[in-house]
């Protein structure tokens, strides 16, 4: 399996790159998605606490777990 990773600031280009890949059929998975998934699976409104899963997803993983 072959994995793409993109990184950038906002603006960037990572949603246009996105749409590409799901428009060549490729399964995109973004970070925001994780932790909103991390967030709804701890029984938390992903609005209030997306900052602080995030954290905390570091503290268990590293910081690595994260972009």
């Amino acid at each position: 399996m072959t994995v793409i990773g993109t990184v950038g600031l906002p603006g960037s280009g990572k949603g246009e790159a996105a749409a590409v890949a799901r428009e060549e059929g490729l399964p995109v998975v973004t970070m925001g998605d994780v932790i909103r998934q991390e967030c709804r699976d701890r029984g938390l409104d992903p609005a209030e606490h997306h900052g602080r899963v995030a954290t905390a997803l570091r503290e268990e993983h590293g910081q690595s777990a994260i972009a």
